[in-house]
């Protein structure tokens, strides 16, 4: 019984639109960080 209410939040708040927008806000947080990362990493070399 508690596994599927569990389950079922779970996929209520991983379906939802808040966790969506991280999510994305994350992935742009990522792919901007690994581009600065690697124009100091030329500028060192």
């Amino acid at each position: 019984m508690f596994l599927i209410l569990l389950r079922r939040e779970l996929l209520a708040n991983l379906m939802g639109f808040r966790f969506a927008t991280a999510m994305f806000i994350c992935l742009l947080l990522v792919v901007a960080n690994s581009i600065v990362l690697i124009g100091d990493y030329e500028g060192e070399v």
